[in-house]
């Protein structure tokens, strides 16, 4: 799937799940961090620097291990 489709697909999984839309937009966040790097002017990167983004992509795994930990309780 194109990434510039990714958050409108997160809008219609909204109704699912409320938190898809604010998780999918920090993924892209992080994948333009991946593909472009830090960037301190704020134009190709949310990221202002490594450390920034590091922390950004430890909240993001355990946001999401708790989404999956959670679904999966839910189904046993």
């Amino acid at each position: 799937m194109p990434t510039n489709m990714m958050s409108q697909v997160a809008v219609k999984l909204s109704d699912i799940d409320r938190d898809i839309v604010e998780l999918t937009l920090a993924a892209l966040a992080i994948h333009e961090y991946q593909y472009n790097g830090p960037d301190r002017e704020g134009v190709i990167s949310r990221f202002y620097d490594d450390e920034t983004a590091e922390r950004a992509i430890k909240v993001f795994i355990e946001r999401v291990r708790d989404k999956i930990s959670k679904r999966n309780r839910s189904i046993v």
